[in-house]
């Protein structure tokens, strides 16, 4: 995983006043991330920063882009690894459970990214199903 203190200072840096207004914080940038990888074709990293951090690359600073290079590089060795290595970064609440929202809200722009090419992939006959949800059987969920 890339160093936690890059993402720690990453994580400053989005919520500070140095970060452009639209950006957004550490988990929802992680789900686009894993979006713009998983995404049926490619997105330019242009395209994706201005999207996740409401600036283009060059108007940021040097260690911000290198840092979210490094995770981008990162999860698509994760994903490229058989079997699939995926460490998405949830946020933690006081109570103790994880908070999934942000990323899947950052995932979802990503996927806004390319509505056409995600959409011919979920009405795919051969992968619309990796699109759709599993219904969890509770009763054998329970007897674990």
């Amino acid at each position: 995983m890339t160093q936690s203190v890059q993402l720690d200072e990453l994580d400053q840096y989005l919520s500070s006043d140095e970060s452009p207004e639209d950006c957004m914080m550490l988990s929802d940038l992680d789900g686009l991330l894993h979006g713009v990888i998983c995404s049926p074709s490619p997105i330019s990293s242009d395209m994706w920063m201005a999207a996740g951090l409401g600036a283009e690359p060059k108007e940021l600073p040097y260690w911000v882009v290198n840092t979210l290079t490094d995770r981008y590089m990162e999860i698509a060795q994760g994903l490229a690894h058989d079997p699939m290595v995926v460490e998405p970064i949830f946020w933690q609440a006081k109570a103790g459970h994880l908070i999934a929202m942000d990323w899947c809200e950052g995932f979802m722009k990503a996927v806004s990214l390319n509505p056409k090419e995600w959409l011919r992939l979920s009405e795919s006959g051969k992968d619309g199903h990796l699109m759709t949800p599993k219904v969890w059987n509770a009763k054998a969920t329970q007897r674990m």
